[in-house]
């Protein structure tokens, strides 16, 4: 399976880096189900939804189409706003776009949300 570069993406970025740096220099992003109970907010995480490969008829694949949701998690509407920006900022010219959904506040933690999703063609 395809996986596209998000985190390397991601580490590159130095506003990316400002939002989630840790003290040892890694950043907050995550596969989706890796992240520890008790993690500083605000963090990043993503999850390859659906994907296909870029089928030939006489011969095998030369690459796959992935979808990726990405979401973002934190404390601070605007922070998660912001975060969520640099993200796009940081991974928009590898990928596109395909759908977001707008910032929302779990009613019990009062921690906030938003996600988008965004399409990569990946060679083999």
């Amino acid at each position: 399976m395809n996986v596209p570069p998000i985190f390397p993406l991601l580490a590159q970025s130095p506003d990316v880096k400002n939002l989630i740096s840790n003290p040892d220099g890694t950043i907050r992003a995550f596969r989706f189900g890796l992240v520890d109970e008790g993690t500083e907010m605000p963090y990043i995480v993503w999850r390859n939804m659906t994907g296909s490969s870029d089928n030939n008829i006489d011969d095998r694949p030369n690459g796959d189409q992935v979808v990726i949701q990405i979401d973002v998690y934190g404390t601070d509407d605007e922070v998660v706003d912001k975060l969520a920006k640099a993200v796009l900022y940081a991974i928009e010219l590898d990928c596109n776009l395909t759908s977001y959904r707008e910032i929302d506040e779990d009613p019990i933690t009062a921690e906030y949300h938003i996600g988008f999703d965004v399409m990569w063609l990946l060679p083999r």
